[in-house]
């Protein structure tokens, strides 16, 4: 060590041992601790409430942990009076000293209360968030919300839960479900949340939900999905609820909604019905009508959802839901294309575009089961669905070589769909006399039928942009059709009180038929004729027959699930044109799963999952036959494929503090492919034509499946949430680190693409009243793309956003609320502005003696920032991608409630 860096270092440690001494020396202040026990049970108690009172006056105080135990710290020398309290219990007083030395109480035990507490209340410290097992739960009474408010409002007040771009994640992980008791109500979590309101939830509980077939059959099979699931009171199991809401803006924007809610002792029926050319169109039925959502393009919307379950008899049960939605939008968007070829083949790609659309979904699902003894169960879900679309697109693509304009080439189609699914799966479950003994039976079938038409005209102009150079004319009906029945059986032994041995095997066959006929024409006229090179026709058939064996071990802390599965697979293919092509191939695969949980004690959870196996290949990746529906990307399938190896594995760890309540979760993922099925791309420089006789125009690409080693991919997360009683506030930190190797070929040339991203986020959530609080969010990446074609890094850039949304009160029950929010896209192409702003703001007001009505004055993107930016990396190119939404709007509503009608 040099002589001056022994000098800094003295320096250094004179100063920590000085500040160690001080600290020693001239604190005064000491801590109090001890547990708290049922004197009868000889169990801690949870909750009860410590105080130190001093002169009749409450100066510290805290609630004892999961553990019973609890610490005071910051108490002064002096005397004092130290009071227990909990519901159900006697209350402690004890007279305390604190001298030069920190307390330790040790065990205090209290008794039960006889005396009839009906007219006393006791208001204690409720646990903001504790760990049971694998799941982590969240006590609502931590949260202060406003008068009105609902099940999304606490959501996003959770400690460690955030709500971006309408996902939700819980300690960093991605919620797919939102139930309410254990089940849903709606297919989209928003309508979810906004149907309950928030003082009639009692728990929010976060966890890894079994799939509704496990559940029925009665065995975990592994296949899971993380959940929030609303665990609601006594007042929502017996209510009837009605919201009406209406806006309208300048510019002809409006917005309404309707919804019901009837809840009677086991039973529920809820309706929302909405329209709005504003918002999302289940926007106004939430509290705060979530009215910085805005959507990124012009738009008109509706929507109607309905939800039932319940109980007919001790036999029967039911639920079901309907779904409707319909969305007409234009959308304007400039795009901004850069392939991966190196010298002297480099080249640019823009294109400007404008679409408008018509869509429109249906839903419908119904959920019976009957139970006709306690041996015998009986299960029948029917559903259906459909989708339709109709697209009006125009779009003008130009590529260039450097600064040379290869070609252009104006694109315009009209486009029309509609896809119908229909489905039933009917169950049974036969209980043996042993106790875990089972047997369950499954029949399945469903049916597609997709119509399309679509006419495009394709013109295309000469090197230089100059003139036309020709046209393309189509006319492209056709039709999809499907049907596919499955049939399973699964045996259930238990082969101790810990172990549970599964048998299954799984059988499934489908038949489709696809027709696309297009009529071409060279010029603008009327005389199409049939051009089969353009088409299709073939029948395809699939079956696959599954045969699994599973093991259950579980322990009171401990548990792991393996499997193994094998899979024969068969596959038809009969093409008729525009080749005349028969396929027969067979193959095989092996998949093995582990899963292992182990929960450390009853704050801390371990669990790894690996999984290794050959994966199916989906039958239209064998199909040698071009898929010319857009002959500017042309698609192909490859009968020399072979199966894809993979190797998977994810290890998540959390835990959660009894002492200061603040929550750790660390996630790792990883993996690992052989025999990669990844993508071939021939981008065309000129009018080519393939050694398979495949006409490409200059510009267009033909895709093909091919098999590569080297895909490989990693993630890490850590996510760690903590209440801070001083500023009454939730902090939440967020680290990730993500990298991912593709590999591919771009014009027969092996191409790997490596992405990596690092992530934070922070952000602090404010506790202090129904009536004031804030919040800051800030979510920051730095994402690194290279590619092996270039020899260098191509792509870095830096994005952030930060968001800081504000409510006060202003005067007369006013109340005031606000976000401004930052956007920064670093590196963009050359002109785009990557820094944005947004602010909106409003002014509402609750209404009536029981503040059932509220009247609202909204102000949207009041700087008028009005287009939006989506980057996109792939193994042969980086895509930026500029679409405009709104901008500057106002909005005037009001909402009226009712309860128990």
């Amino acid at each position: 060590m040099k002589k001056r860096d022994q000098i800094y270092f003295q320096i250094a440690l004179i100063f920590i041992l000085s500040g160690i001494l001080h600290s020693k020396l001239y604190s005064q202040e000491y801590s109090i601790s001890g547990q708290v026990k049922d004197i009868r049970q000889g169990e801690p108690i949870i909750g009860a409430n410590i105080y130190v009172v001093k002169e009749g006056k409450n100066i510290k105080g805290t609630a004892s942990n999961l553990f019973g135990k609890f610490k005071i710290i910051n108490i002064p020398i002096g005397k004092y009076q130290l009071k227990v309290s909990c519901v159900g219990f006697k209350t402690i007083t004890r007279k305390i000293e604190i001298t030069n030395a920190n307390l330790d109480l040790n065990i205090l035990n209290m008794r039960q209360d006889t005396i009839n507490l009906d007219a006393v209340t006791i208001i204690g410290k409720a646990i903001p968030i504790q760990q049971k097992d694998d799941t982590l739960e969240y006590d609502p009474k931590s949260y202060r919300l406003q008068v009105g408010a609902d099940a999304e409002d606490l959501v996003k007040k959770l400690q460690g839960v955030t709500v971006k771009d309408d996902k939700i994640k819980a300690q960093g992980k991605e919620v797919q479900k939102v139930l309410v008791d254990g089940k849903p109500l709606f297919d989209d979590n928003r309508a979810t949340l906004q149907s309950v309101p928030a003082d009639m939830v009692d728990k929010v509980q976060v966890y890894d939900k079994m799939s509704d077939e496990s559940e029925f059959k009665g065995y975990d099979d592994g296949d899971r999905s993380t959940v929030i699931d609303i665990k609601t009171n006594a007042k929502f199991k017996n209510m009837k609820s009605a919201q009406l809401s209406a806006g309208a803006g300048n510019d002809d924007r409006y917005a309404g909604s309707a919804s019901v809610t009837i809840t009677d002792n086991g039973s529920r029926y809820l309706a929302n019905g909405s329209a709005a050319n504003i918002i999302s169109a289940s926007s106004l039925s939430s509290s705060d009508w979530n009215f910085f959502n805005s959507l990124n393009s012009k738009s008109n919307n509706s929507s109607l959802m309905a939800s039932m379950d319940g109980i007919l008899n001790s036999n029967l049960t039911y639920s079901g839901r309907f779904g409707y939605g319909g969305r007409n939008f234009e959308s304007e968007d400039n795009v901004f294309r850069e392939y991966y070829l190196a010298a002297p083949e480099y080249q640019t790609f823009s294109e400007k575009g404008r679409d408008k659309n018509s869509l429109s979904s249906l839903t419908a699902y119904l959920d019976i089961k009957y139970q006709l003894d306690s041996n015998h169960i009986f299960k029948f879900t029917p559903r259906i669905n459909y989708y339709g679309s109709d697209v009006d697109n125009l779009s003008i693509g130009k590529t260039f070589s450097r600064e040379y304009l290869l070609h252009s080439i104006n694109n315009s189609s009209i486009s029309k769909s509609g896809r119908t699914w229909s489905s039933f799966d009917l169950y049974y479950n036969y209980k043996f006399n042993k106790k875990g003994r089972l047997l369950n039976l499954k029949f399945s079938y469903g049916s597609t039928d997709l119509e399309t038409d679509k006419n495009s005209v394709i013109e295309r102009m000469t090197s230089g942009g100059s003139a036309l150079e020709d046209t393309l004319m189509q006319k492209m009906p056709g039709n999809d059709e499907e049907e596919k029945f499955s049939t399973s059986i699964a045996y259930i032994e238990p082969l101790n009180n810990s172990t549970v041995l599964q048998i299954s095997d799984h059988y499934s066959s489908s038949a489709n038929e696809n027709e696309l006929n297009t009529f071409s024409s060279g010029n603008i006229s009327d005389n199409f004729s049939f051009d089969s090179s353009q088409s299709n026709f073939y029948e395809k058939r699939y079956a696959y027959n599954d045969l699994r064996i599973s093991l259950n071990h579980n322990l009171s802390n401990f548990k792991i699930a393996a499997s193994i599965s094998y899979r024969r697979a068969i596959q038809k293919f009969n093409n008729v044109y525009p080749l005349n092509y028969n396929l027969s191939k067979g193959y095989d695969n092996f998949i093995s799963k582990l899963e292992v949980t182990y929960s450390i004690d009853k704050t801390k959870n371990l669990s790894l999952n690996y999984m290794a196996g050959e994966i199916p290949i989906s039958p239209e990746k064998f199909r040698p036959i071009p898929d010319i529906s857009n002959p500017l990307n042309i698609s192909i399938g490859n009968p020399d494929l072979k199966q894809n190896f993979i190797h998977k594995s994810m290890i998540s760890y959390s835990q959660t503090s009894p002492v200061n309540f603040s929550s750790l979760r660390i996630f790792t993922r990883f993996e690992l492919s052989q025999n990669d099925i990844v993508t071939s791309t021939i981008l065309a420089l000129r009018d080519t034509i393939l050694p398979n006789g495949i006409k490409l125009i200059r510009g267009a690409r033909l895709s093909k499946p091919v098999n590569l080693d080297g895909g490989v991919g990693g993630y890490l997360n850590a996510n760690y949430s903590i209440p801070v009683e001083t500023i009454k506030s939730n902090l939440n930190f967020s680290l990730d680190y993500q990298i991912t190797k593709r590999v591919g070929m771009l014009n027969e040339i092996t191409n790997n693409t490596i992405d990596q991203n690092f992530g934070f986020d922070f952000g602090i959530k404010t506790n202090l009243s129904d009536d004031f609080s804030f919040d800051i969010h800030t979510y920051n990446s730095y994402t690194k793309v290279s590619n092996n074609l270039l020899g260098s890094v191509k792509h870095g850039y830096f994005n952030q956003y930060t968001g800081a949304g504000f409510l006060g009160e202003l005067f007369y029950g006013i109340k005031f609320t606000s976000k401004l929010s930052y956007y920064y896209n670093g590196n963009l192409a050359e002109g785009v502005n990557p820094n944005k702003y947004y602010l909106s703001c409003g002014l509402y007001r609750k209404l009536f003696s029981q503040n059932q009505g509220e009247i609202r004055l909204s102000f949207f993107d009041i700087l008028d920032n009005d287009n939006s930016v989506w980057r996109t990396t792939t193994n042969f190119y980086y895509e930026e991608k500029q679409t405009n939404s709104l901008g500057r709007y106002f909005v005037l509503a009001f909402k009226y409630s009712l309860r128990n009608f």
